[in-house]
């Protein structure tokens, strides 16, 4: 992937890339670019430990909530790496839950 050559996804490289396909990668790296969390060695987890269908279905949900992504401590919302039952706990809510009601599928750009 051409991503690799640059400096900002460095801290990307690890065994776990070899878990996902490269368009997953590239799916939660641009979910994550659009949402202000470019600094990928606080948050390789969000690349790696979810599906970009997951990780855009709580990005969604904390901004339906009024929740922020980013913390005031600049960290990721726990809610990203949380056990489901840790969030039904917290946020009375399950991952199944949160992936059905919050994730929209991307809209695709039809090439010319």
């Amino acid at each position: 992937m051409e991503e690799w050559n640059q400096e900002k996804y460095e801290s990307l490289l690890s065994s776990s890339m070899f878990k996902k396909k490269k368009e997953s990668i590239r799916n939660s790296i641009q979910i994550c670019e659009e949402n202000g969390i470019e600094d990928f060695s606080k948050c390789a987890s969000l690349i790696y430990q979810i599906t970009p269908k997951e990780l855009q279905a709580k990005r969604n949900f904390l901004k339906a909530t009024g929740r922020d992504i980013i913390d005031e401590n600049g960290k990721v919302n726990h809610i990203f790496t949380m056990l489901n039952k840790n969030m039904q706990n917290l946020y009375g809510i399950s991952k199944k839950e949160i992936i059905n009601q919050y994730y929209e599928m991307p809209k695709v750009i039809e090439k010319k």
